[in-house]
């Protein structure tokens, strides 16, 4: 008598780890816990104000000296800081050097980031203020923007440069951009 070839068997544990991602009694690992359940989601609703300084308008419409400044339309401000504006959370939140919020405290430090990103023209610089209003309202000012890989960041600022895919998060130390953090 011929011996048959066994059948492939399916795992069981990747079954039931299948199981488990889908049952909402399970206990699991997260974060801060290895048995966790999941009580609930939340999420909050936020509004964050856009404005446009009028220098930032002055350069857009008559330009400088050097000219009108290509590139820097305010569709295309807007989005990017629309992009950039969970990453800024975020890396606020994880990082305890980086702070881009400003608030009306005294003594505060004072907090300018520059937003950029690559475009057809070249590098994008946006140039902002992020500020408290409110518990759930922000506002954020363009100052100013300008496309150009020469831009100068001052001592001790912040720029947060936007790819496809994540970010960098730059600060200038002794006249040198430094390379804080890579999302």
């Amino acid at each position: 008598m011929e011996q048959r070839k066994l059948r492939k068997r399916i795992p069981l544990k990747k079954v039931t780890e299948k199981i488990l991602l889908h049952d909402p009694l399970s206990f699991m690992a997260n974060k801060a816990s290895m048995q966790a359940r999941k009580a609930a989601e939340h999420q909050e609703l936020v509004l964050i104000e856009i404005w446009f300084d009028k220098h930032y308008y002055n350069r857009y419409q008559h330009g400088d000296e050097s000219g009108k400044r290509n590139g820097i339309d305010p569709d295309l401000v807007k989005e990017i800081i629309i992009q950039s504006i969970s990453w800024l959370i975020s890396c606020s939140g994880r990082y305890k050097f980086f702070r881009f919020l400003n608030t009306d405290k005294e003594n505060d430090p004072y907090h300018r980031i520059v937003l950029q990103k690559n475009t057809k023209e070249g590098l994008l610089n946006i140039v902002t203020e992020f500020h408290w209003i409110t518990l759930r309202r922000y506002e954020v000012t363009v100052k100013t923007a300008m496309v150009t890989d020469e831009f100068r960041l001052s001592d001790g600022q912040f720029a947060l440069r936007l790819d496809d895919t994540g970010c960098v998060v730059l600060k200038m130390e002794n006249n040198k951009p430094r390379e804080m953090v890579q999302l």
